[in-house]
C-alpha cells in the first residue's frame, strides 16, 4: 500500500487545445466502482485508453482524511476486469484526463462529457495547507477537496439514479 496525497479543485473549463498541447499523458478512462464492507474503502476497475493502448487496473483506497487515502493499485487482465464488474454498484464514469507537468507537481485535469462549464483539477502530493500558483490557463472556482459530492464515485452512483429515472 502507498498513500495518496492530493487536493482537488472545480476549475473553469478550460481551451482543450491549450491542455492538449501541454498534456504529457491524454488518456480516455472509464472506471466503474465496486462493492465494498466499509465507509472508509472504496473499490474500482479503470479501463484506460492511452495512445490506442487499453490497460486495466484495480484499486482499493482507504480514507485516512479528505486528503490522504491508502492506495493499494495493481494492474489486471481483460478477463480480471470484466469478472470484476460484475461486482459494480455504479454505472462506467467516462472521463478525458490530461495530465501535465507544472513546476514540481502533476496536474490532472478531468473533464467528464456531462459537464460544460467547469472540469476538476486534481494535484497530488499537495498537502492541506500548501500553496500553489497555477498556470494561467487554470482558473479555479472552489477547492472541493473535502466536498464528498465531487468525489468520482458519488459522480458516478448520481449517474446511476439519473439513468435509471429515465
Amino acid at each position: 500500500m502507498s498513500l495518496e496525497i492530493e487536493r482537488k479543485f472545480k476549475i473553469e473549463f478550460p481551451d482543450i487545445k491549450t491542455i492538449s498541447k501541454l498534456s504529457y499523458k491524454t488518456m480516455l478512462v472509464s472506471q466503474t466502482y465496486l462493492k465494498t464492507t466499509s465507509n472508509t474503502e472504496t473499490r474500482r476497475v479503470r479501463k484506460s485508453l492511452i495512445n490506442g493502448k487499453e490497460s486495466y487496473c484495480y484499486t482499493c483506497k482507504k480514507d485516512i482524511d479528505a486528503y490522504t487515502r491508502e492506495e493499494q493499485e495493481k494492474e489486471i487482465s481483460y478477463a480480471e476486469y470484466k469478472t470484476l464488474l460484475s461486482e459494480a454498484i455504479t454505472d462506467t464514469l467516462d472521463k478525458t484526463r490530461y495530465c501535465i507537468k507544472y513546476n514540481e507537481h502533476i496536474l490532472e485535469i478531468d473533464i467528464f462529457p456531462f459537464w460544460k462549464n467547469f472540469a476538476i483539477l486534481e494535484i497530488e502530493n499537495l498537502k492541506q495547507h500548501d500553496i500553489i500558483s497555477l498556470p494561467n490557463y487554470i482558473k479555479i472556482i472552489e477547492e472541493v477537496t473535502e466536498d464528498k459530492a465531487f468525489s468520482n464515485i458519488s459522480i458516478a452512483k448520481k449517474l446511476k439514479i439519473l439513468k435509471n429515472k429515465l
